[in-house]
């Protein structure tokens, strides 16, 4: 650096690459890979591309989230606003957390499994716990009915 102190040094800066030189060579480049693919008159992205925009993000996540078709439509709405390169990122990413409470995980067969037992555990509880009372009245009926004569072991009707 030192050495070249009085020569002029060249800085070229591309934005993308070095072969777009023109104007209406960039504002092609854009038009065809970055802007949004279709634009209504206003430039805000066609229905067609929100469509396709809802359709990627619940091929891709309607495995893993459940939502309603609207909490889809609110992610697919801010995925155009993003460059186009980016789009795939932005999918592959998962619901922005803004939205993430649209959201609720989608259940997969372990989760139905772990459900059914559980289900099935809760009644069986219920069923020892209706034998354990069962059982509770029968034995203080057994006492009061065969060991009358026994004056310390209290039995009355109301503990039955």
């Amino acid at each position: 650096m030192l050495k070249n102190q009085q020569e002029s040094v060249l800085l070229s800066l591309y934005k993308y690459c070095n072969e777009i030189s023109t104007i209406g060579q960039f504002t092609d480049f854009e038009d065809l890979c970055i802007g949004p693919a279709a634009t209504d008159r206003g430039g805000a992205a066609t229905e067609e591309l929100h469509q396709q925009m809802i359709s990627s993000p619940k091929k891709k996540s309607g495995a893993t989230f459940i939502a309603q078709n609207m909490s889809w439509r609110l992610w697919a709405s801010l995925i155009p606003k993003k460059p186009r390169p980016q789009h795939e990122r932005e999918i592959a990413k998962g619901p922005p957390t803004s939205r993430i409470t649209h959201f609720r995980p989608a259940s997969n067969a372990s989760d139905r499994h772990l459900q059914r037992v559980q289900r099935i555990v809760r009644i069986a509880k219920k069923v020892v716990q209706g034998m354990q009372k069962e059982l509770s009245t029968l034995s203080k009926r057994s006492k009061c009915s065969i060991l009358p004569s026994y004056p310390w072991i209290k039995c009355s009707r109301e503990s039955f």
